[in-house]
């Protein structure tokens, strides 16, 4: 599901005590809205990512919010935490050349 090109989404990304929360709303289907939309949790950190939030660990959310089912609630808040990027370690040692041979 494409988030950005639908005009009955609305999201909202803020951050509050060093986690992302982003709050999403989808009109119910009926009058106004009369496309079937289905949000899961990727869907949402993927919209996450493209507006600058990279490495994101989903800690709390619904799995997938519907606005076709009447019964279910069409608005969901998932909280994210940002990843600690690690840079990877070399495991190959350098060859021993003249020019890095101290004497």
């Amino acid at each position: 599901m494409t988030i950005d090109k639908i005009n009955e989404i609305n999201i909202d990304i803020s951050e509050k005590d060093g986690k992302i929360v982003c709050s999403v709303y989808i009109l119910p289907i009926g009058r106004l809205c009369r496309t079937k939309i289905r949000i899961s949790s990727s869907d949402v950190s993927q919209f996450a990512e493209r507006s600058g939030h990279k490495n994101l660990l989903l800690l709390q959310g619904p799995a997938v919010i519907y606005n076709y089912v009447p019964e279910e609630d069409s608005s969901g808040v998932w909280i994210f935490e940002k990843r600690a990027t690690t840079r990877k370690k070399t495991t190959k040692s350098r060859a021993k050349t003249p020019s890095n041979i101290k004497k």
